[in-house]
């Protein structure tokens, strides 16, 4: 799981294609679905240690959202939960590259959950983004 190769941005705003996770790193793994394109949803995401045991994990539902809202919503909560517990150095994971592009361009329609994931983020310090490609 941890040993793939993958594109991803670090705090820096560089990209590399892997990275090794050091003693102490987490990894927050989330995703958004949507079952029609306005309709009901879901989030969830998956914190994990560098031995990749599993720490916290969480889920909830969206009514009336996108796809692109969906995995946002996933990431606002994941970050919320790393600030609340602690859990950094963070690496966060999404299937969504988008997502990760907006964090550092904004996307109008989103443009209020972009501004507090960038402030969650800044309050977390230490953290990467990162894209892997579904399988």
């Amino acid at each position: 799981m941890f040993n793939k190769k993958m594109d991803h941005i670090n705090s820096n705003n560089t990209i590399s294609h892997s990275m090794e996770y050091h003693l102490g790193t987490y990894k927050l793994k989330i995703n958004g679905t949507v079952k029609s394109r306005l309709g009901v949803g879901g989030i969830e995401g998956v914190f994990r240690d560098h031995t990749c045991q599993w720490i916290l994990g969480f889920s909830d539902c969206t009514p009336k959202t996108t796809p692109a809202m969906a995995e946002l919503q996933a990431l606002r909560m994941g970050l919320k939960l790393g600030i609340e517990h602690n859990l950094v150095p963070l690496v966060v994971d999404s299937d969504s590259s988008n997502i990760i592009n907006w964090i550092y361009h904004y996307y109008l329609p989103y443009t209020n959950l972009i501004v507090e994931c960038r402030s969650l983020i800044q309050m977390l310090g230490m953290y990467t983004l990162m894209h892997t490609y579904r399988e």
